[in-house]
């Protein structure tokens, strides 16, 4: 019995039985307190392991996607990361891990971040950010206006002050006729900020007369829709960065129905030299490694089974967008 003992202990790599039942509870407490779903499938797609909140939330609906992307994970023998899908519960960011590899059996960890969550924090890096930065050029030069009345009023030059304020009073009027049919107030905000901030780079940024978008988009995420159209923007303004004779032009276009929505977005910038790769993390219109915010609108766009179409023709190059509504 004593060596039956030692034999077991040997096996349990030392550890006694009740050492072992403490580390599988602790472990099993820490599985169950991640906040993120967590699964995992064996090399046959059948679930062996679930998290709490994962068994609040699985339904079996669920379970054939996730099976699916086994599936794709098995025939591209690559692991996903952060990838958006639409689950019954909404929609979530998933990452795969291999866990194991012992004599062809494996088992894949999923780990399931909720879209609600993500969003915010991607609010925060992208959607918010791109009108934080584009409302820096609006401060700053609505400071140099600013010290224009100024330093006529100092010289007494009130007539030519009263004109100034004239002027600018008209050219914020066209603008805000630009953003009129705008119902959308973020990215109303984020027109209105771009389109001063292409000013102060000597490019017309225009938005078209028949534009419009609705204030609600349905299934669509105004959060999604300012990532798409200021990432689209934000390349086209640097599309710009070398010196270029004659006008510099970006024209948007935006078009809401009950069934879709649709973004086009054009410059006469720098030319895309790399189309085949465009859409691949860490490629983007400005060259190799410089970003991933057309990956970003590539995965937003086939959430909502939208296309995305790139053309060029005189000097133009137009990125257009559809992204599809659900019917409810």
């Amino acid at each position: 019995s004593i060596f039956l003992a030692r034999n077991i202990k040997s096996q349990l790599f030392g550890y006694e039985p009740d050492e072992i039942a403490k580390f599988y509870s602790e472990r099993q407490l820490i599985f169950d307190t991640i906040s993120d779903e967590i699964i995992t499938l064996d090399s046959t797609g059948k679930i062996t392991k679930m998290n709490k909140i994962a068994k609040k939330n699985l339904q079996k609906s669920d379970e054939v996607i996730l099976k699916k992307i086994h599936n794709e994970i098995i025939m591209s023998k690559t692991m996903i990361s952060n990838r958006e899908y639409r689950l019954s519960s909404g929609i979530v960011y998933i990452s795969t891990l291999l866990i194991s590899n012992t004599n062809d059996k494996f088992n894949i960890l999923f780990i399931i971040k909720s879209g609600a969550k993500v969003k915010q924090l991607a609010k925060d890096i992208t959607g918010v950010t791109q009108i934080i930065n584009s409302m820096r050029a609006t401060v700053h030069e609505f400071k140099n206006k600013i010290h224009v009345i100024s330093g006529l009023l100092r010289l007494e030059e009130y007539e030519e002050a009263k004109k100034y304020v004239s002027s600018l009073k008209l050219e914020v009027d066209h603008e805000n006729n630009e953003v009129e049919n705008i119902n959308d107030t973020t990215i109303k905000a984020l027109l209105l900020t771009k389109i001063n901030l292409a000013k102060e780079k000597q490019i017309t940024l225009k938005v078209e007369e028949e534009s419009n978008l609705m204030s609600n988009h349905k299934n669509i995420d105004s959060d999604d829709l300012i990532v798409i159209i200021g990432n689209l923007i934000e390349n086209a303004i640097e599309s710009f960065s070398h010196e270029k004779e004659g006008e510099k032009e970006i024209k948007t276009y935006f078009l809401e129905d009950s069934n879709k929505i649709y973004i086009e977005v054009s410059d006469n910038g720098d030319p895309i030299t790399n189309i085949e790769n465009i859409f691949k993390v860490g490629i983007s219109s400005k060259g190799e490694g410089r970003g991933s915010g057309l990956a970003l609108i590539k995965n937003i766009v086939s959430i909502y089974n939208g296309t995305i179409n790139i053309k060029v023709k005189n000097n133009f190059k137009t990125f257009s967008i559809e992204l599809i509504k659900e019917v409810l």
